[in-house]
C-alpha cells in the first residue's frame, strides 16, 4: 500500500501537507513528494504529497506525486492496476509516449488522454486524486470495491483528503469531535458504516465514484460524486450448471493470475479456510515462479 495526502484551498498548504504526509510514513518506506499545484493564474491552490510502497517499477521514475509532460495534470496515487500492461500498449497505440513502466503514469495519461472515461477501463483497486491546472479542478477516485480507502474533509473552501482519517486530523486543520452518528453506528453494528467517519466532518470517498472539487468564489467546493461503474451484463439463465462452474473457474483463475503482477515477491497468505486455499491452488496453477505461502496462528482458543 501506499500514502496519499492533499490539501487545496489550505493557507501554507504545503506544511500541512507534510504534515499529513509525515503520519503515514508507515504506508510507504520506499519514497516520498510532495507537490505545490498552481491554479490557471500560476497563484498557489494547493499541494499534493505521497509515501511509496514500489510493487510495480522499482525505480526513481516512479516517484510520485507526478505530472504530465506540460504540468497540466498532477496525480498522487495509492494502489495497483492488474492491466496496466494492456492499457499501456493501447496508449502507445494512440501515440502515448511513457517514461516509466509503472502502473501510475498509465492511470496520469490515460487521463489526459480520455479524461473520466478512462476510469472505467481500470481494473484493479485504486484511491487517488489528479488536479487539472486548466480547469482548476481536482477530482478524488477511488476503486469500484473500495477496497483502497479515501477520506475528504471540506469547509470554509478548503477541501484535504487522505488514505487515513489521522492523516487528515494530522493537518491541524480539523477539530478531532467525535460523529454521534458514527458512535450509534459502532455501537448497533460494532463498525462505522462509510461514507461516516468516526470523526465529525471527515466522509469517505463512496466506492466506485469520483469527486469533483472546483475553484468557486475564491474557494474549493466539494461537487456531487460521479459513478463510474460499467453497467452489469445480465443474467444468462439458460446455461447448463457445469458451464456457470466452468465460466466462475475461469474468472478467479483469471483474476488470481492478474492479480500476481508485481516487480517484488508475492506470497499467499493462508486463514485455513476454503477461500484463501481456493486461491493458493489457483495462484500455484498460473505463476510462473515458486510462491510462498503464510498462515498464522494464535495461542488465544479464540482465535
Amino acid at each position: 500500500m501506499c500514502g496519499i495526502a492533499g490539501a487545496l484551498g489550505s493557507p501554507d498548504s504545503a506544511s500541512v501537507v507534510t504534515r499529513m504526509s509525515d503520519s503515514l510514513s508507515h504506508r510507504g518506506p520506499d519514497d516520498a513528494g510532495l507537490a505545490e499545484l498552481v491554479s490557471r493564474d500560476r497563484a498557489p491552490a494547493g499541494a499534493f504529497g505521497h509515501r511509496r510502497l514500489a510493487i510495480i517499477d522499482l525505480s526513481a521514475a516512479g516517484h510520485q506525486p507526478m505530472f504530465t509532460g506540460d504540468g497540466r495534470f498532477c496525480i498522487t496515487y495509492n494502489g495497483e492496476i492488474y492491466n496496466h500492461a494492456e492499457l499501456r500498449a493501447d496508449l502507445e497505440a494512440e501515440g502515448i509516449k511513457f517514461h516509466s513502466s509503472c502502473d501510475t503514469e498509465v492511470v496520469l495519461l490515460g487521463w489526459q488522454r480520455h479524461g473520466m472515461a478512462f476510469l472505467s477501463r481500470l481494473r484493479g483497486m485504486f484511491a487517488f486524486a489528479i488536479w487539472d491546472r486548466d480547469r482548476q479542478t481536482c477530482h478524488l477516485v477511488r476503486d469500484v470495491f473500495g477496497i483502497k480507502p479515501l477520506y475528504v474533509s471540506s469547509e470554509r473552501g478548503e477541501v484535504l483528503f487522505a488514505s487515513e482519517v489521522r492523516s487528515i486530523l494530522a493537518s491541524g486543520r480539523v477539530l478531532p469531535a467525535l460523529s454521534s452518528d458514527a458512535v450509534a453506528s459502532y455501537l448497533f453494528t460494532g463498525s462505522v458504516a462509510e461514507p461516516l467517519t468516526i470523526i465529525e466532518g471527515i466522509v469517505a470517498v463512496p466506492p466506485g465514484c469520483a469527486v469533483e472539487v472546483g475553484l468557486e468564489n475564491g474557494g474549493f467546493r466539494m461537487r456531487e460524486p460521479h459513478r463510474f461503474i460499467s453497467p452489469v451484463p445480465e443474467a444468462d439463465d439458460h446455461r447448463e450448471p457445469a458451464s456457470h462452474v466452468h465460466r466462475v473457474r475461469n474468472a478467479l483463475r483469471e483474476s488470481v493470475r492478474y492479480h500476481l503482477v508485481s516487480d517484488v515477491p508475492v506470497a499467499v497468505f493462508l486463514s485455513g479456510g476454503i477461500d484463501s486455499s481456493a486461491v493458493a491452488g489457483l495462484a500455484s496453477e498460473v505463476s510462473e515462479r515458486r510462491l510462498e505461502s503464510f498462515t498464522v496462528t494464535f495461542t488465544e482458543t479464540d482465535y
